[in-house]
């Protein structure tokens, strides 16, 4: 059974309204993975399948001890900076999943 998933924890954060609002996104704890390029790019691709390796991975090892809570792991984020709008192999990325803020004690 998973106690803590971070969709229903942080509801307003990962199910918005569908009308615009004003929320408060708390300080959270993430697994990041910087790059650059286009997201068909085979970096892109990679660090991805990494970051979900390592969550899963975090999740196997921590819901074994009776010691942590169990957890879902969350949804993929990914922010980019378009240093060059027409030149999509400049954007800066870095892409992320949420983890449990215990998981940084």
């Amino acid at each position: 059974m998973i106690e803590y998933d971070v969709r229903k924890a942080l509801k307003e954060l990962y199910n918005p309204k569908k009308e615009p609002s004003l929320v408060y996104a708390p300080q959270q704890v993430y697994c990041i993975i910087d790059g650059e390029g286009k997201a068909e790019d085979e970096a892109y691709e990679l660090a991805v399948q990494s970051l979900y390796a390592i969550s899963t991975t975090l999740q196997a090892e921590f819901g074994r001890h009776r010691l942590y809570q169990s957890f879902a792991v969350s949804p993929l984020e990914c922010l980019w900076l378009p240093l060059e709008t027409e030149n999509r192999r400049t954007w800066q990325w870095s892409g992320m999943i949420a983890q449990p803020d215990w998981l940084n004690e």
